[in-house]
């Protein structure tokens, strides 16, 4: 199922949703691929005829699709009556994600990029179906390119907004102070507490001022999720300060961090743009967006044969180690100068790239992801199609 264009500008997952549909068909699944962007009775019509399997769906946009009936309107799921398998990939408190969370249907398969999300999931929608953790699958690439034809010594994707801004925004949505200072807890604690999960964070908070965290709430959704975005940015700034000394090519921008008189500022670019300076980079740094899981921040950049700079997580600490696929810093980036030195060292440099192949790009692939959320499901291959 393709998501609809507005919930992904950059095309990220309509690439994934390309990926993941050849794994289905390599591991003998017959698909078929239905644009949520242009879905309508016909297309209604033609999945009731199909003999599906199952639903899959990268952002699990597939429960936004209500089907009005003699008995009232319903997800598209419950009227087709197949297993679903979505993808969730953001905070559950991030302003879209109403749109997908009304079910947590027992028939459903909901892998979280973080385990955190499902911790904050439940806490609004009663647990029904199966929950698990997914590492993003690297994606198939030709060969790397050899390191002499590498052009971009250090890479480096951000978007930074101005910290004021968040605080801004905050002030205009809930003027009280009791709320002001419960967000300046989230926001400082998330920043010094650099493993800590988010729900953990947000307990700490809420419990320093006597207050019981409910999700159910619209005012207490938006106060995490502005917390969680202005956390998210305050790193990335912390990682391009930290850069400030070394030529760099960033895709995005940050308009008030001094950067390198050498350094390079390129616009936001597609996915599939991205994938092809990843090919181009010798040192990828990257800010994995959520403490508790591994992102194709890390992933992608592997799968293109760069070595990573970047902080551990809680997931990649329990399945990468560290040091071994990625030249691991400190959450804060303080010592990032030396992470980008080993990261350069011809020694240290192969063994990474050698270990980040063995573990992670040969390890983490569409096939075996395909495979192991199918037979969650039930799913057999080569009977029926999978949408």
């Amino acid at each position: 199922m393709l998501p609809p264009v507005e919930a992904d500008p950059h095309g990220s997952l309509r690439l994934s949703s390309g990926v993941y549909r050849a794994a289905l068909e390599a591991i003998g699944f017959r698909t078929v691929i239905v644009d949520l962007e242009r879905f309508g009775p016909a297309e209604l019509r033609a999945l009731r005829d199909t003999r599906l399997q199952a639903l899959f769906s990268d952002g699990g946009w597939v429960n936004s699709v209500m089907i009005e009936d003699r008995d009232g309107e319903k997800p598209l799921p419950e009227r087709l009556g197949v297993p679903v398998v979505a993808l969730i990939n953001d905070n559950p408190c991030s302003d879209w994600m109403p749109l997908i969370m009304g079910r947590d249907d027992p028939r459903q398969t909901t892998a979280f990029l973080d385990a955190d999300f499902a911790t904050l999931w439940r806490r609004w929608v009663p647990q029904r179906g199966s929950h698990r953790v997914y590492v993003p699958a690297c994606p198939p690439m030709p060969p790397p390119p050899p390191e002499a034809e590498r052009d971009i010594p250090v890479l480096t994707v951000a978007t930074l907004r101005p910290s004021d801004q968040f605080r801004r925004h905050l002030e205009e949505r809930c003027p009280e102070p009791l709320v002001h200072a419960l967000y300046s807890i989230i926001v400082d604690t998330g920043l010094a507490e650099t493993l800590a999960p988010f729900s953990a964070v947000c307990d700490t908070a809420f419990a320093a001022l006597g207050i019981r965290l409910n999700l159910e709430t619209p005012g207490h959704r938006f106060l995490l999720c502005l917390a969680d975005h202005h956390i998210r940015n305050e790193r990335r700034r912390r990682m391009i300060a930290r850069l400030a000394h070394h030529p760099i090519t960033l895709v995005g921008h940050a308009d008030d961090v001094p950067l390198h008189p050498d350094s390079r500022v390129l616009p936001p670019v597609p996915h599939s743009g991205l994938m092809a300076l990843y090919r181009r980079a010798r040192v990828v740094v990257a800010c994995p967006p959520y403490v508790g899981g591994v992102s194709e921040r890390l992933t992608h950049p592997m799968a293109a044969g760069a070595v990573v700079v970047a902080p551990p997580t809680i997931l990649s600490d329990r399945l990468l180690g560290r040091d071994r696929v990625f030249a691991t810093v400190a959450g804060d980036f303080g010592d990032l100068a030396d992470g980008l030195a080993r990261a350069t060292d011809p020694g240290i440099r192969r063994r990474i790239l050698a270990t980040a192949q063995a573990e992670v790009v040969e390890r983490f692939t569409p096939e075996a992801m395909m495979r192991d959320l199918m037979s969650g499901v039930g799913a057999l291959p080569a009977s029926a199609p999978a949408a």
